[in-house]
């Protein structure tokens, strides 16, 4: 029951306060940053591929 009674502070970030609130703001935008960073890296990796974006060497 114990356990229980946790459960909903735990969840809306209550049970530690600010410093909980700021740790799973945190936590929670983490995720987002790594997918923005890898879709990043993929279409740098994607358009460096690409041989129309390559250049002509000169004479």
């Amino acid at each position: 029951d114990h356990v229980l009674a946790w459960l909903f502070p735990l969840h809306t970030g209550q049970a530690f306060g600010l410093p909980g609130r700021i740790v799973l703001v945190i936590l929670g935008v983490i995720p987002t940053c790594l997918y923005m960073t890898g879709v990043f890296l993929w279409w740098n990796r994607r358009r460096a591929r690409d041989p129309r974006n390559r250049s002509i060497p000169s004479a």
